[in-house]
């Protein structure tokens, strides 16, 4: 004896997250009468392919970055060098170019001069822009520039990006050459007003780092690289 048996998915307002695990069944007994079991259903139906489709746009869009046949805007970084992009993507995807594009039209071909930014952090933006994310594999040294660089490239979103990374790699090696370039010293410091500004988040995290491994960082040589004033202010930050 057959069922006629209706079949319906638990409701799920994200499919493109959210995975459905549950299906509910209705069965019409109507037809027959006495005892009856179920001894296999067959689901007849279509695999969403939206995660497909998003994860595949994310990979076309990162292929971007490094194909630049049809690119139509290039830029040129304090270093002289030279990286390409898209200008429809850079438009629609960030103020700071949208604004850009405005003072260097379609017809200007020469590069447009990007100041104050190194060649890796700029890479970074761009790959933000095309993917949303930022490669995982950075020194925090780029991670420090584009926390810097956030706001003036009105993405906020890719300063947690770049700080989330510091967790990660932040270490006894590395702990007080990233507490010195936090900004907190801008007064003794010889660099560009950009490199001196002051990383609350950074200090912070130095320092939490520093209380929890008290012992392995302050008996690392890297210790030696502060100066006295950084050393005083460093003790009176970690009592």
């Amino acid at each position: 004896m057959y069922f006629l048996a209706r079949i319906f998915s638990i409701p799920c307002t994200n499919i493109s997250t959210k995975e459905i695990n549950q299906i509910h069944l209705n069965i019409n007994t109507s037809l027959t009468s006495g005892r009856y079991q179920i001894d296999c259903i067959k689901l007849i139906g279509h695999l969403s392919h939206i995660d497909f489709f998003s994860k595949e746009i994310l990979i076309n869009f990162k292929d971007l970055l490094i194909d630049d046949c049809l690119t139509d805007v290039i830029f040129q970084l304090d270093n002289e060098k030279l990286i390409s992009s898209y200008r429809n993507i850079l438009n629609i995807r960030c103020i700071y170019f949208n604004q850009l594009f405005n003072e260097y039209p379609l017809n200007i071909k020469q590069p447009i001069r990007i100041k104050n930014i190194s060649y890796d952090a700029f890479y970074q933006i761009l790959h933000f822009i095309f993917t949303d994310t930022i490669e995982s594999i950075l020194t925090f040294e780029i991670c420090l520039e584009l926390m810097r660089k956030a706001d003036e490239f009105f993405l906020s979103s890719i300063y947690m990006e770049a700080f989330n990374l510091l967790k990660n790699i932040i270490n006894k090696t590395n702990v007080f050459k990233i507490f010195m370039q936090s900004g907190l010293f801008s007064n003794l410091s010889n660099n560009n007003q950009q490199d001196n500004i002051l990383l609350n988040d950074v200090v912070n995290l130095c320092m939490e780092f520093i209380r929890k491994n008290r012992r392995d960082v302050y008996l690392y040589d890297n210790m030696e690289q502060l100066s006295k004033d950084m050393l005083l202010q460093l003790i009176q930050l970690d009592l």
